[in-house]
């Protein structure tokens, strides 16, 4: 086997740069914009933003509801689009009493309060079954976005779905370790007229989107109340997804798509989709003893809170961030090339003078 010649002032000899270029590729890279992102998330905005549902929420009747409430045999809602009709039942309401962070079993922001609606129950059926896929919820996303991302991103999402009941804790047969898979779904739907050329509409289409998706590991109950005998918990469904680079800059252009022609359009949707709640032996929610929140409104005759919540940061310091660390990357490509070149001896001696 013959071997590559050596170059006099050549720092990266033989098969080194191509070694160098495929770890950078594979591990640099990825590794890299990951810390690009979180730099420019923790450090490119001192000041958190953190959004909740607001009075505006209410006031407008932009209220989640129900596209499917489960696959299961007890289920109650099946729409078929953010657009469709949906049964008055299937439509959450508002409730604009403030819920200390506590009641949601997370301890991100202290104390602060945040907002929440109150769903209806996955089915009108006592004690019937929802089954442990097909939760998808839609909701219009317009008046919140006008509101409270002016010039703003939000760089973590976090979905929690709590029953007001307080039961006995049962770590392990009634609650405990569970997992689900989540999809979150950010959709422009414009209008599309009646007849070709006029603005005459009775009809939507989706036209642009940004998906997110991913599985979250947490615990289905927290403990509300420490008594001498036993514990009282409330059980809960929820999951944060940290945006990535991508996701960031994908979201960033659609927003910018929808601020560009938002009167063609019905506004930005959301829709978010749990499927698999599973314990932590990997068994169906359903297929075990497991409370499940969706449905603990029609065995209990209680609320169950949904909280859509973001955490905001400022768009332009974050785009600076963003500028320099890919900036910073691509300079590290650059190296890596003229490294194996004989021009980098000449470039290191000019450097160092």
């Amino acid at each position: 086997m013959k071997e590559i010649p050596k170059r006099e002032g050549q720092k990266l000899q033989g098969t080194t740069p191509s070694v160098f270029a495929l770890a950078f590729l594979i591990i640099g890279v990825p590794l890299i914009s990951s810390l690009i992102v979180e730099y420019a998330i923790y450090l490119g905005d001192e000041e958190r933003y953190y959004s909740s549902v607001s009075r505006s929420d209410s006031l407008l009747g932009d209220f989640p509801q129900y596209r499917q409430s489960g696959n299961g045999p007890d289920s109650l809602c099946n729409s078929q689009n953010p657009l469709g009709v949906s049964d008055i039942a299937c439509i959450a309401t508002p409730d604009i009493a403030d819920v200390l962070e506590h009641d949601q079993q997370t301890t991100t922001h202290g104390n602060e309060t945040r907002r929440h609606f109150t769903m209806p129950s996955c089915t009108n059926i006592t004690l019937g079954n929802c089954g442990s896929s097909g939760y998808i919820i839609d909701y219009n996303f317009t008046n919140r976005y006008d509101e409270q991302l002016s010039n703003k991103m939000f760089s973590i999402f976090q979905f929690n779905v709590t029953n007001e009941q307080q039961v006995a804790c049962q770590t392990g047969l009634t609650s405990g370790e569970s997992r689900l898979d989540y999809k979150v779904r950010f959709a422009i739907w414009e209008r599309d007229p009646l007849f070709w050329g006029t603005s005459i509409w009775t009809f939507g289409y989706e036209r642009e989107f940004v998906e997110f998706d991913g599985n979250y590991l947490f615990n289905s109950s927290f403990v509300t109340f420490k008594g001498t005998t036993f514990d009282l918990c409330r059980i809960t469904i929820n999951f944060e997804h940290i945006l990535s680079f991508v996701e960031l800059d994908e979201m960033t252009n659609l927003f910018n798509n929808f601020d560009n022609d938002r009167n063609e359009t019905f506004g930005i949707f959301m829709t978010v989709e749990i499927n698999n709640l599973r314990n932590e032996k990997g068994y169906s929610w359903d297929s075990t003893s497991y409370y499940n929140p969706f449905e603990m409104s029609s065995t209990f005759s209680s609320d169950t809170w949904l909280f859509i919540d973001f955490e905001l940061v400022e768009l332009d310091a974050v785009n600076t961030f963003l500028k320099f660390g890919v900036f910073f990357m691509g300079a590290g490509f650059w190296l890596i090339g003229i490294a194996s070149t004989p021009y980098w001896d000449p470039f290191i001696k000019k450097v160092k003078k």
